[in-house]
């Protein structure tokens, strides 16, 4: 049985029954009742507190309808939030809310924090050169493009290196793997490369003498009590960076509603 949790405005105020055909298990969740006025859940028809604008029972199950009715998806979680408010989530079984999940590339929102913190603390600035950071691991011949790529390069993805998506299975030492390419222009032409995070984890290693996630932990986790959460390690000891973060859907949502 699939999980759909409905943020309401009252506790215990829908029928569960009313939508067993869906297959849904519905379990409110309650605001605080100060928010709410005189209008409570009608289980009939699935509207609730009009006057707050979260719209209706009935409109958030469509949609979590059409979302899991979608062919060739396979969907852990989804969670709704609507004017900061989680207002709803799902979770299609096997999954469930304590579950945790690999977050793929919304791991980069996590570096792109570090590397704000960093700044903020003076530790770090966009314009630093990135090979700056690694002396020991250049190439023999440092090109005028591989000495003019700066932070700012990396975290708008125009570093001028051309993906190499194989690159991190071929080789465990992804830095002078990195540098070591033939590199355009930085700042010309934008290239997705989860590499590129990658090379920020490791510079907030660097200048922090933590990784990433130890970092981020001492500055934005702890503070937020997010507590579960992991980040896998390279073969250099460095945070993955542009991948590899595990945390549950709502401890995701929590930072980035920080934006």
């Amino acid at each position: 049985m699939n999980t759909l949790l409905l943020h309401a405005v009252k506790p215990n105020c829908l029928l569960q029954h009313e939508y067993e055909e869906q297959n849904y298990f519905i379990s409110p969740c309650a605001l605080p009742v100060d928010t709410c006025n005189d209008q409570c859940t009608d289980s009939r028809t699935g509207t609730f507190d009009t006057r707050s604008g979260r719209g209706s029972f009935g409109a958030l199950i469509a949609l979590m309808d059409s979302l899991t009715g979608l062919p060739k998806t396979d969907i852990h979680s989804v969670m709704v939030l609507r004017h900061g408010k989680v207002i709803a989530e799902i979770y299609p079984e096997p999954f469930a809310p304590e579950y945790r999940h690999t977050v793929y590339s919304c791991s980069k929102t996590f570096v792109g924090a570090a590397v704000g913190l960093a700044i903020s603390e003076n530790r770090l600035r966009l314009t630093d050169r990135v090979a700056s950071f690694f002396p020991d691991q250049l190439p023999d011949t440092i090109s005028a493009n591989l000495a003019d790529m700066t932070v700012r390069n990396l975290l708008n993805m125009t570093s001028g290196v051309t993906p190499d998506w194989n690159m991190r299975n071929g080789r465990t030492d992804w830095i002078r793997g990195y540098l070591g390419k033939t590199i355009k222009v930085p700042g010309k032409h934008f290239d997705y490369d989860s590499m590129s995070s990658y090379i920020l984890s490791a510079i907030v290693q660097k200048v922090t003498g933590m990784k990433v996630l130890d970092y981020l932990r001492l500055k934005l986790f702890k503070p937020m009590h997010i507590t579960d959460i992991s980040w896998e390690v390279s073969p250099e000891g460095i945070n993955t960076g542009g991948w590899g973060c595990i945390c549950k859907v709502n401890r995701w949502l929590s930072s980035d509603s920080c934006y």
